[in-house]
């Protein structure tokens, strides 16, 4: 209860209404937004009175919404509507992630086996990066190294690597993009811990951080991370200034970001004001 005089009471009970008011109309409107870009992805496009019926605000608040969401470059405007940003809409497919920025790729991929110590366990998540790092183990491999992953092409490039131990996670395969994510492959990180991870990236939005395009993905990445006592993204310049449907991870908690050097430098300065540890290569 709050006192009629409308103060706070200051017995400790009541003491944090007013922060406890701000921080739910914050979920709330977090919430709503995350429904209206679920809502895009399944159906492409959307009108205004739609959504405010849907979510039973005014348009006005819509509209705001959608204003929010077009400058993260989740969606775009339309008149009276919006509609999806088609990065949203699908993940590009595995086989021709490997052949985009191949040149930015491999020399992040040298950066990151350059931080493998011999003897080390790591995890190299799902994505066409990490698979050039798997590449590069395969031919010059740290000894008694172990590699846990849940991506299938990395899998079959080092599985008759005698001089590597790989592991693999098992799980739900996700078609044309190789990953394997669900309940097993959840289940699986919830019970390890690596020594490092190497983590890649659909999307990094400058204020939020690293981005996934599906809830199911995120969820993996983000028990990947808790899994590892450091946690490296590997992430090519193209992906920087890019939203997608749910947030992972903020970039000053990785132990690094390993990114190439066409990386713009108000860029690269934004980032290392949030205390982003940025190695560019």
């Amino acid at each position: 209860m709050t006192p009629a005089n409308g103060q706070n009471r200051t017995n400790g009970q009541y003491r944090t209404s007013t922060r406890g008011r701000l921080e739910v109309i914050q979920l709330l409107a977090e919430e709503r937004r995350h429904r209206i870009v679920d809502f895009l992805q399944q159906r492409g496009s959307a009108q205004v009175p739609e959504l405010a019926g849907m979510l039973r605000v005014s348009e006005m608040t819509i509209r705001r919404d959608l204003r929010q969401l077009e400058c993260s470059g989740l969606l775009r405007r339309t008149h009276g509507g919006a509609v999806a940003n088609d990065r949203l809409l699908a993940e590009t497919p595995y086989r021709a992630k490997r052949h985009e920025h191949v040149r930015q790729k491999q020399a992040i991929a040298r950066a990151a086996v350059d931080l493998i110590k011999p003897g080390e366990s790591i995890i190299l998540d799902a994505g066409s990066t990490t698979y050039f790092i798997a590449m590069l183990l395969r031919n010059r491999p740290p000894d008694g190294l172990t590699v846990v992953t849940n991506d299938i092409c990395i899998l079959n490039e080092l599985s008759d690597c005698p001089l590597l131990t790989v592991i693999g996670t098992g799980g739900t395969v996700q078609q044309g993009v190789y990953s394997m994510v669900g309940s097993h492959a959840e289940n699986f990180f919830r019970t390890i811990r690596a020594d490092r991870a190497f983590v890649g990236a659909h999307a990094v939005d400058m204020e939020i951080g690293l981005m996934s395009p599906n809830p199911e993905k995120a969820s993996i990445k983000a028990l990947v991370c808790a899994a590892a006592n450091n946690t490296h993204l590997v992430v090519d310049s193209s992906k920087f200034g890019i939203g997608s449907l749910v947030e992972v991870r903020r970039l000053n908690q990785f132990t690094s970001v390993i990114t190439d050097n066409d990386l713009a430098a108000d860029r690269k300065e934004a980032l290392e004001r949030q205390g982003v540890r940025l190695v560019c290569v």
